[in-house]
């Protein structure tokens, strides 16, 4: 009997768990040191299915939402590629052959094969982003700590922080055709008392 009761049943995908879209507040269970490569278990998948013989350094977290109690891994990239698109490109380079475009971004040659080159404007905006990140877990940024050091003691403060959570969709090939396929990530990393603060003068601007 209690067999025939799943004779209709199909397994499916895992479904990848996200916050609740918009602000949640959160504590950070764990933080890694990964690449774009390197899967939060530590799957490496090889080789990059782009062909960049590069690897893109992130911090990989994990956090639990305090009222859901929802858990959710995420990354921040540490360097900025040049993007097709960006104006820093030098289109000479690419005529010459010097540089190549490898999907969005532009590439140089090297002894690796043909690596993404960095945007140096993009790369401090990963560093503001990461800063954000640990000013916002309880870490003294201002006190010029180790980045590793920094990271790696995240998880023993503790604090709880607030996150938004959003959608950035990307293309995906799905029995031969592109399909938009969910991508949730989070940004806005702030302390709690610095986000209720910012929502209190939200109000009085509204009341005055």
């Amino acid at each position: 009997m209690s067999k025939d009761y799943f004779k209709k049943k199909k397994t499916a995908a895992i479904e990848k768990l996200h916050l609740p879209e918009g602000n949640n507040q959160v504590i950070v269970l764990e933080t890694r040191f990964l690449d774009h490569l390197t899967s939060w278990d530590g799957v490496r998948r090889s080789p990059d299915p782009n062909g960049y013989q590069d690897e893109m350094p992130q911090i990989g977290y994990m956090v639990k939402d305090i009222k859901t109690g929802i858990v959710m891994v995420g990354r921040l990239n540490a360097k900025g590629c040049l993007a097709a698109s960006d104006a820093e490109v030098d289109n000479d380079k690419i005529t010459s052959g010097e540089h190549k475009i490898i999907g969005k971004y532009v590439c140089e040659e090297t002894e690796n094969g043909w690596e993404r080159i960095e945007n140096p404007a993009k790369t401090a905006q990963c560093d503001r982003i990461l800063n954000q990140f640990l000013n916002a877990a309880g870490v003294p940024v201002n006190e010029g700590i180790s980045v590793i050091d920094a990271v790696e003691s995240v998880p023993g403060i503790g604090q709880v922080l607030q996150v938004e959570c959003y959608n950035d969709p990307f293309p995906k090939v799905v029995d031969g055709k592109e399909v938009m396929s969910d991508n949730w990530k989070l940004k806005n990393f702030k302390p709690v008392k610095e986000a209720v603060t910012s929502m209190v003068e939200e109000v009085e601007d509204l009341d005055s």
